[in-house]
């Protein structure tokens, strides 16, 4: 086998590495979706949820309500 053959042959290797990396990485666990909303005493706010809801107290002024 030439040099130049295992030259390729090592590309199409590093080739599927990578790509097989990016596939995993993408199929791995999600990042959740972030919203901030700012209410005030009159304002109302809704979560849909099609799944589990957990609520999270952060500090005297703030919750995580995550969907799971």
């Amino acid at each position: 086998m030439g040099r130049k053959a295992k030259l390729v042959l090592l590309a199409l290797f590093f080739m599927l590495a990578m790509a097989d990396a990016i596939y995993t990485a993408q199929a791995g666990v999600k990042q959740p979706i972030t919203y901030h909303w700012l209410l005030n005493e009159a304002d109302d706010a809704y979560l849909l949820c099609n799944g589990s809801l957990v609520v999270e107290i952060n500090g005297h002024d703030s919750i995580h309500l995550i969907c799971e």
